[in-house]
């Protein structure tokens, strides 16, 4: 199989099929648009996903047991956790498996919990990035959240932390788990000699402004038109396709966390096991909101890190991914808002319609 996007990108001719492909699980299709030397197929996780035809056509040969592809004779490469001394390069092979629903429907009140079982290729005590699924029969697709989930003698728990209830519908796609790893640096890998990333420039005043046809029929009078002109180089930036971020128009906008008496227990940073071209997309997506402001190094802020969280790339129904990080574990250890109602004043006894108020709750 290969994406659509690569098989555009290439040029190759796409002739329409009648086939079918179904995922791993046996239920669910897989969008096959056409078909070339392959099967041409929308959202695949991967650029190409190939076979033992691919593999024979290309002289490629497996050693599951030195976890070893051999290309051609000649050229060897490693996946999964080996990789001999001195290689800096390999192949990772990710698996995402998809968590379902018990048998029977069932309902996850706010502080409850559903417990699932993990397959048996999955390490039984094994920490998973957990992600939602965007094929789900569930109205509400973005629970359970994502986040790093620790898997206890084959089985997981993933609670309900938000206010209100979820049906779960039976075999439902509930969510998919990836496995994760611990990122080291490699001492053989040289470092960037241009780590700190350069801000787009920016443009020069009154440039966005050239995009803006006025008055293309000549109706306006000259002193109108030079009003709206001046106007439209005034508020330039609005032009601008790149929009750098909010603009402070409704003041600043402040996130508070209460923690409590306990902190998190400080954990090393773990990443989803996520095929190469992912974590390329990934990077790109930090180095963009970098770019505009939104992420700084935390050495440039003063601050010192004690705990991390996980970012994931979640699907947008619309196509692409969206960068989330995960802060679930951390509100855990958070105490959350009493209540959302606004501070009332409450009436002495005498100007109360209801007369004496140490019979009524107050707020």
């Amino acid at each position: 199989m290969i994406k659509t996007s690569i098989a555009n990108e290439i040029g190759a001719t796409i002739h329409k099929t009648t086939q079918k492909a179904l995922q791993a699980d046996g239920i669910t299709q897989l969008a096959v648009v056409g078909e070339l030397d392959a099967l041409v197929v929308d959202s695949l996780d991967v650029d190409v996903l190939s076979g033992i035809p691919f593999m024979i056509t290309n002289d490629i040969s497996l050693r599951p047991s030195k976890q070893e592809v051999t290309i051609q004779g000649c050229e060897n490469m490693y996946y999964g956790s080996r990789q001999p001394a001195g290689t800096i390069g390999s192949v990772r092979r990710t698996q995402t498996t998809v968590l379902r629903a018990p048998s029977s429907s069932t309902v996850i009140w706010p502080g409850q919990y559903i417990e699932l079982d993990v397959p048996d290729h999955v390490d039984p005590d094994s920490i998973l990035a957990l992600e939602p699924r965007k094929d789900c029969s569930r109205s509400d697709c973005e629970w359970p959240s994502p986040h790093i989930v620790q898997a206890v003698a084959r089985k997981i728990r993933i609670p309900n932390q938000t206010p209100h209830p979820k049906h779960i519908p039976r075999h439902d796609h509930l969510c998919q788990v990836l496995p994760t790893y611990i990122l080291y640096p490699h001492p053989d890998v040289p470092k960037s000699s241009n780590s700190t990333l350069v801000a787009p420039s920016s443009p020069t005043p009154h440039e966005q402004s050239l995009s803006v046809q006025l008055d293309p029929d000549s109706i306006l009078s000259k002193s109108m038109h030079s009003e709206f002109s001046r106007l439209v180089k005034e508020y330039d930036d609005v032009f601008d396709k790149n929009i750098s971020g909010y603009n402070g128009a409704a003041g600043p906008f402040k996130a508070v966390v209460n923690m409590g008496p306990v902190q998190p227990p400080q954990r090393k940073g773990r990443l989803p096991q996520y095929a190469p071209n992912k974590l390329v997309e990934l990077q790109h997506k930090f180095d963009e909101l970098e770019s505009l402001g939104i992420f700084q190094p935390p050495e440039n802020l003063g601050i010192t890190v004690e705990y991390l969280n996980p970012s994931f790339l979640i699907k947008k129904p619309c196509g692409g991914h969206r960068l989330v990080t995960a802060f679930t574990d951390v509100g855990r250890y958070s105490k959350p808002q009493p209540s959302l109602l606004y501070p009332m004043s409450i009436l002495p006894s005498e100007q109360s319609p209801y007369g004496s108020t140490s019979s009524y709750p107050t707020l």
